[in-house]
């Protein structure tokens, strides 16, 4: 059993309301068009597909990536329930993006993932490499460059490492790059909640 997998049974009641306006804005800061294709890593639930799966429309097309079988199943759940047809679930492992039988991507979201994922170095370059030129990232963490009593729970529950500044490779390879650090509360997030938008090319 995946460590993920418990942790499917309380993450949407327990998540979904924190970060809902975080990932409008995330999903919004992607640009997406009719016919875009979008790389999420680590979708978890599908919290995302929402406001990605509309906006990019029947000729686009959103791929979520999880390693959580319980997680999965709770996407799969809602694609269903929402009849979005242009949303693909693939169950694996983000470190192997390289190898994984996958379409072009022209937009990628990391939404609270890097500082979870294994590798997430490695992780953020490969799917980096998949990106096409011009393509948007968009990466929205939790950063705690103070740890406070709720950073130790969010490691805990969530397997995180709040301590990765997972914005700073996106700075480094997107010429247009933007880093924002947004309102929110170390005491209800555990950290600081950090935005990067970039543009390959």
């Amino acid at each position: 059993m995946n460590s993920y997998d418990p942790f499917s049974l309380i993450y949407d009641p327990a998540i979904s309301w924190l970060y809902r306006k975080h990932r409008v804005y995330a999903a919004h800061s992607l640009r997406l068009d009719l016919g875009s294709h979008v790389l999420v890593p680590g979708c978890g639930t599908g919290l995302d597909f929402e406001f990605l799966s509309p906006a990019v429309g029947p000729e686009g097309r959103v791929v979520g990536i999880d390693f959580s079988r319980g997680m999965l199943k709770r996407a799969e759940h809602r694609v269903r329930r929402k009849k979005w047809r242009n949303v693909q679930l693939k169950e694996g492992d983000a470190r192997e993006l390289d190898s994984m039988d996958l379409p072009p991507f022209d937009r990628i979201l990391f939404f609270l993932t890097l500082s979870v994922l294994p590798d997430w170095h490695s992780i953020f370059m490969k799917a980096w490499e998949r990106l096409e030129d011009g393509g948007r990232c968009v990466i929205f963490d939790v950063h705690a460059s103070r740890r406070v009593p709720q950073s130790w729970v969010v490691e805990s529950v969530a397997r995180a490492d709040v301590s990765r500044r997972t914005w700073e490779p996106l700075l480094e390879l997107a010429p247009d790059a933007q880093h924002e650090q947004i309102a929110g509360s170390p005491h209800i997030h555990g950290g600081d909640l950090h935005f990067c938008v970039g543009t390959k090319g």
